[in-house]
């Protein structure tokens, strides 16, 4: 399907300037690119992320995520550690402004599949303007990311972003990459995913690129914290007196982004979980009469496909678990929820957050926001051996979001729950860092 941007085309604030940069890469003469590298900050468990600290002492985890104690005042410790890596040599800048195309190989559900996009810096936007998220943000991650921008002065972990290219004219570009030597080839065993990266300074190649993405929206996928972090960073920077390039192209004017098609098979979307922790007069038979007020409830084997439309439904005392599926007529009879947009009104975790949540459990939007009687889980397994452990009283296991709804979402302004999306394979961290230098220019 041929997905299209509502936006003209024709109108230049509305363009994607994405260029060539000179990150900081690991030197590969003093460490080994598998011991360094990371997931994204947001996605390391804590046990995750000792396993990294003691994995090498340069691990890029010490930078992004701080002591595993726990310690606050972590971002002047992860300052102070870039600028010993640098200095050390363990850090390099490369000396030529260069675009990374970056390949992920992985199996999945008994398939091979192959993720190709690339990194750049991308010029920043507000919301709305070419670029354009998908999911609710919050404020305490992102001051969190805040001080650390302040403090490392650098882009640690790249935004994953997606745009449209249904006749597959970018990826055409970037396959003549691959007959190039990569810089980085290794096996994430952890994943069991196989990343490379190669390097391209080449102008046709360079130029090609940019003018390609041009005249295309930008749709984040991970990465929305992030994102309004730099948004803030940028204004902070201009605001505060500091000197800056005088061109109004510094490098605090832009961002490290992963850039790949919406349409590519190598994309995958896994759904994230919802477990249900103790919440007052916890009744699972009362719930269910409830919920019969606006869904379909039907008996749901457990063992059964996961493919069913609709929210499956398990408690901890009961192998028997339930599908709920939402009655349109009975909700529509609701006032409220005819005010929600139709793009919304589709998606599982907004029938969900409206209905269950709120209406049946008389939770707030704050109890929603600030996880009080949630956890979110990824992975069927995970939740499913939760819940047999009596570590929640019910789950309730979710369907992951087409790319094409969040498109649409996406185009009218609105936003999903958090936690919507998880797309994977992620973009390492550590494979390239983007330093901010506010007085030097972009290529």
């Amino acid at each position: 399907m041929r997905l299209v941007s509502c936006y003209s085309r024709k109108k230049v604030g509305k363009m994607t300037e994405v260029v060539p940069f000179r990150p900081l890469r690991y030197n590969l003469n003093k460490v080994r690119i598998d011991d360094v590298v990371a997931p994204p900050y947001d996605v390391i468990s804590s046990e995750q992320q000792r396993a990294l600290y003691q994995k090498s002492p340069f691990n890029v985890v010490r930078l992004i995520l701080g002591l595993p104690e726990g310690e606050k005042s972590w971002h002047p410790i992860a300052s102070r550690t870039k600028k010993h890596w640098e200095k050390e040599g363990i850090l390099q800048r490369e000396l030529e402004p260069s675009f990374f195309l970056y390949r992920q190989d992985y199996r999945f559900e008994g398939k091979e599949k192959s993720l190709i996009g690339f990194l750049g810096l991308v010029r920043l936007k507000p919301w709305g303007e070419g670029i354009y998220p998908h999911e609710k943000t919050l404020s305490k991650p992102k001051e969190d990311r805040f001080q650390l921008m302040l403090h490392c002065r650098a882009n640690l972990c790249p935004i994953y972003s997606i745009y449209s290219d249904p006749d597959h004219e970018m990826e055409k570009g970037l396959v003549q990459f691959l007959s190039d030597r990569p810089l980085v080839d290794f096996v994430d065993h952890g994943e069991n995913v196989r990343h490379r990266v190669w390097k391209t300074s080449d102008p046709q190649r360079v130029d090609r690129l940019r003018r390609q993405l041009e005249a295309k929206d930008l749709f984040v996928a991970d990465g929305h914290h992030r994102y309004e972090t730099a948004l803030r960073y940028r204004d902070h920077i201009e605001s505060s007196g500091e000197r800056v390039s005088p061109n109004g192209r510094g490098l605090h004017q832009y961002i490290l982004m992963f850039l790949t098609a919406m349409e590519s098979p190598g994309i995958t979307l896994l759904p994230t979980h919802r477990l249900l922790k103790k919440v007052p007069s916890w009744d699972a038979k009362e719930f269910l009469k409830k919920a019969e007020n606006w869904f379909e409830v039907k008996p749901f084997p457990q063992e059964h496909s996961k493919a069913a439309e609709g929210i499956r439904f398990m408690t901890s005392n009961d192998t028997q678990g339930h599908l709920l599926q939402l009655n349109f007529i009975k909700a529509n009879s609701h006032p409220r929820w005819k005010e929600i947009p139709k793009s919304l009104q589709s998606l599982d975790l907004v029938q969900l957050e409206f209905f269950l949540f709120k209406e049946v459990l008389g939770m707030t939007p704050d109890d929603i926001a600030q996880q009080r009687y949630l956890e979110y889980v990824k992975g069927e397994e995970k939740v499913t051996e939760k819940i047999r452990n009596k570590e929640g009283v019910a789950a309730f296991l979710m369907q992951p979001p087409t790319v094409s709804q969040i498109q649409a979402v996406a185009l009218e302004r609105q936003v999903m729950p958090q936690k919507s999306t998880y797309f994977y394979p992620k973009p390492l961290s550590g494979l390239i860092i983007n330093p901010i230098i506010p007085t030097e220019s972009v290529a």
